[in-house]
């Protein structure tokens, strides 16, 4: 999978480009959110729908704004359904666990090191140590 910035399509030349490095997907829409949920701790799933071929690739009509839109509202039932199934197997498999550690939301907070813990949390938990690396008293 090739990825390109959004919200535009590749040109011809950029598509053959990225086919000839040996992409069979390009997607505008795939990066950069996994990344930003690992660094969270978040579990992530991305779930894609393929609406063209690309630019000119292999003879196809030339992608635009409305091709997408319309390939998107003819395939919404499809796509409701596969996502409220994914919904209900995700939280299923969870078990009641959180779908998320929060350690990794404290590492990304911008607040000095104790405002956590002394604006959001309770005077008895405030002396739990912090966590390897963060500086930050655990939540």
């Amino acid at each position: 999978m090739a990825v390109i910035n959004g919200p535009r399509f590749s040109t011809k030349a950029e598509s053959a480009a990225l086919v000839k490095s040996g992409a069979q997907l390009i997607s505008m829409t795939q990066y950069p959110e996994p990344m930003l949920a690992a660094e969270l701790n978040m579990h992530f799933a991305a779930l894609a729908f393929i609406t063209d071929a690309d630019t000119g690739h292999d003879g196809s009509e030339p992608v635009t704004a409305e091709l997408v839109l319309g390939r998107l509202a003819a395939a919404q039932p499809r796509i409701l359904a596969v996502l409220s199934d994914a919904v209900r197997t995700v939280s299923a498999g969870l078990g009641g666990a959180e779908p998320a550690d929060d350690g990794g939301t404290w590492r990304m907070v911008p607040m000095p090191p104790g405002a956590v813990a002394t604006v959001m949390e309770p005077p008895a938990l405030s002396s739990r140590p912090s966590p390897p690396g963060t500086g930050r008293t655990a939540p």
